[in-house]
């Protein structure tokens, strides 16, 4: 079991923290600052942790996908391997922040560090996926003052 003083570390640095169920099993997905992503259990043990060459921003509900700042992973909770891709479109870009669409679970929205809404679709599944920029447009509601 975690001590206070050692769960209170663990969470200072998280930037993201999601559920995903994998038959009966809960698992918990912790990103921190540096992209290291830690999995527990239900029952707060380590599963095992990995890093990704880019740090995630999003995960795809009820499937071990996610967006990062350059494109998209994915997880294989068995062997603890990650899988990555860059996102066809982005070119020098990077994206800072992205959401999932509730009602179509493969599109995305962000935005990238040069201000520009973009509208991206993650197909495929964890073997075998695609991560594509539909459109980019200039944010048109940044301040020039």
């Amino acid at each position: 079991m975690w001590s206070a003083v050692g769960a209170l570390r663990r969470t200072a640095a998280m930037t993201l923290l999601e559920v995903h169920h994998v038959g009966r099993v809960r698992y918990i997905l912790a990103t921190d600052l540096t992209g290291k992503l830690t999995v527990f259990t239900e029952n707060r043990t380590v599963h095992g942790s990995v890093t990704p060459t880019s740090r995630p921003l999003v995960f795809l509900k009820q499937r071990l996908l996610f967006l990062t700042e350059t494109g998209a992973g994915s997880l294989d909770l068995r062997s603890m391997k990650i899988r990555e891709s860059d996102c066809e479109g982005l070119n020098s870009s990077l994206a800072r922040t992205y959401v999932f669409d509730a009602s179509e679970r493969s599109k995305a929205y962000g935005f990238t560090s040069e201000g520009e809404v973009i509208h991206v679709l993650l197909l495929g599944d964890m073997t075998n996926f695609k991560c594509r920029v539909r459109s980019k447009k200039k944010d048109q509601n940044e301040d020039d003052s």
